[in-house]
């Protein structure tokens, strides 16, 4: 689609990441290798759900993303997007409503989103972004994220006499504890091995500890912790909600991984699950809203609506790119 501008808004083509990485890098000053970019973006119906505008001397000038997601919500399952890399080189005219960037996202909308394909969107922008997209109105609905600190000074992980600690990415576990834990959560990635494996043991260039928590021969608590000098990050948490206990263990082993890298603090992002929230706070920990960031979400599906979006799904680091 070309405008009077002389830009031409289309669909990613094979031979553009070369393009897309040098854009993300001018925009975010983050160095991403082509393979980096293939793990993040896997085809879907052939080809990543990737939107892209050239102007006429073929230089990219605004980009727009999503990751697919594959999500459950109350038994049902449906594919969302997770929007990630948003940019735009001309920033004349942002906030319009007609915008470059914003016809670069309806464009993504109109090619990927609705009954049989993307069934809605989800990211977190900055508080900019966000205002961009109350401004123009492709968000209609936004929120906070929770963020949870705890310093490590005190770790310790006791097991107890029914409890074990399990290390390492376990396909029959995580598969198993998924299909006992998913209904517990109202709207959520699909955390089966499979997300798993893709989301920290496939990812080029970054390491994870994944570890668990079994009680009665089975397990009953997963997590994932990114570990980093002053604060480590607890990426993932799948839960069954059987017994506080298992979190607890669970939550006193990020922080004793944390320690003894050298972390003084784990951070961990949690929204969407009451339950969990009850037993973090019980066990010291800090919630605050991000105030960075904020989840904003657009429905594509009568199933739910923008405001279910934000009020119910289940958020943690895992579920960005920001580790």
């Amino acid at each position: 689609m070309s405008a009077p501008d002389g830009v031409e808004i289309r669909a990613y083509r094979s031979g553009d990441e070369e393009a897309i990485v040098r854009g993300f890098r001018a925009t975010f000053g983050v160095e991403r290798t082509v393979e980096e970019w293939r793990w993040s973006f896997p085809p879907l119906g052939g080809a990543p759900t990737v939107e892209v505008a050239f102007d006429a001397l073929g230089e990219l000038v605004a980009h727009y993303a999503a990751i697919p997601v594959a999500m459950q919500s109350r038994g049902r399952e449906l594919l969302a997007g997770q929007v990630v890399d948003v940019f735009t080189r001309r920033k004349l005219g942002l906030f319009r409503r007609r915008g470059l960037l914003t016809r670069t996202i309806e464009s993504f909308v109109a090619r990927h989103c609705g009954p049989g394909r993307i069934e809605l969107l989800f990211g977190f922008p900055s508080l900019r972004a966000a205002a961009l997209g109350r401004t123009t109105g492709v968000y209609p609905a936004e929120g906070g994220v929770g963020r949870w600190t705890r310093p490590t000074s005190g770790a310790g992980a006791r097991l107890g006499w029914r409890r074990s600690l399990q290390r390492g990415w376990d396909r029959t576990a995580l598969d198993q504890l998924w299909s006992e834990a998913g209904p517990r959560y109202g709207l959520s990635a699909i955390r089966g091995a499979a997300w798993f494996h893709w989301r920290y043991l496939a990812r080029p260039r970054r390491e994870y500890l994944q570890f668990g928590v079994r009680r009665r021969g089975r397990t009953r608590a997963w997590g994932v912790v990114a570990l980093a000098p002053e604060r480590a990050r607890w990426v993932d948490l799948l839960w069954d909600g059987d017994d506080d206990g298992d979190l607890a263990l669970l939550a006193g082993e990020a922080r004793r991984l944390a320690a003894e890298s050298g972390a003084r603090e784990v951070e961990l992002w949690l929204s969407g699950d009451v339950s969990a929230a009850a037993v973090l706070a019980e066990l010291g920990w800090h919630r605050e809203v991000h105030p960075d960031l904020r989840l904003v979400a657009r429905s594509f599906t009568p199933a739910l609506t923008d405001r279910e979006i934000v009020a119910r799904l289940y958020v943690t680091l895992g579920d960005s790119d920001l580790v």
